[in-house]
């Protein structure tokens, strides 16, 4: 079953996975096969990328109206770009471009800011680097 989106976390499951084989003596098994219910992995990136607005918006006003004001904010791309599409996969890179652009704002940033825009590039290397990690595996590891 494929649970997991991004490859960083594909290849965490694939490290910590033990028996990728059914246990023996157990001969019916009825499982669901839904490709997101990987809520861990979910609630990290729905987590981080929140911490990535209130971040960016914390570098033009001040942290306490930065919080609140990212709630509203984050559904921005949800309209921008799934009005005029109604596609799900345009939504995706629309909010991964968002991130990018945001990010590359906070890198430019003098203050101490700028790390949150280095850390959304060091989580998107890293999955990068999974990726190609589990190239050659993608018919054992799904």
């Amino acid at each position: 079953m494929r649970r997991n989106n991004f490859a960083l976390a594909r290849l965490a499951a694939a490290a910590l996975n033990k028996s990728p084989h059914p246990v023996p003596g157990v001969d019916r098994v009825i499982l669901a096969d839904d490709r997101h219910q990987g809520a861990v992995e979910n609630y990290i990136v729905a987590a981080g990328y929140q911490a990535l607005v209130v971040c960016f918006l914390a570098a033009f006003v001040p942290l306490l109206v930065a919080i609140p004001l990212s709630l509203i904010a984050i559904q921005i791309p949800i309209y921008a770009f799934g009005l005029p599409s109604n596609n799900g996969r345009v939504v995706s890179i629309g909010y991964g471009l968002c991130a990018a652009a945001m990010s590359w704002v906070l890198v430019l940033q003098p203050r101490w800011i700028r790390f949150a825009g280095w850390a959304f590039f060091t989580a998107l290397a890293l999955n990068a680097i999974a990726f190609l990690i589990l190239l050659p595996l993608r018919k054992r590891v799904e």
